[in-house]
């Protein structure tokens, strides 16, 4: 019997432009990657943002820890600002909503272009 692969982790990230911030996420995130993560919001971090929109229509997989450093980027948004998540995948939203953490972010579920 031979297991699929999981997919590795990776993100782009699009400059930040008018106060706004897009990160672009690929592949599948669990406690593993929370340093990935953690690495990749530092450097939007520094460019700060007044907003922040985590593009997740590539993400098959997102356990809890992960979850937890994305919704924490509100954190150091402007008050009363929270990241904004794109595209969740169905078991992505589940996670943030069995976790206690969609509180914590935006949901943009709109069709891409």
């Amino acid at each position: 019997m031979c297991a699929e692969s999981p997919v590795s982790p990776s993100a782009s990230e699009e400059a930040v432009t008018d106060g706004s911030a897009m990160l672009v996420l690929r592949g599948e995130f669990d406690i593993t990657s929370v340093a990935f993560l953690s690495a990749r919001l530092e450097q939007i971090r520094e460019q700060g943002p007044r907003r922040l929109v985590i593009d997740l229509a590539q993400v098959a997989f997102l356990d809890r820890a992960a979850a937890l450093v994305l919704v924490s980027a509100g954190q150091w948004l402007p008050p009363g600002t929270r990241p904004v998540l794109r595209h969740p995948a169905p078991i992505v939203r589940r996670v943030l909503g069995v976790s206690g953490l969609a509180s914590l972010c935006e949901f943009d579920l709109r069709p891409g272009p």
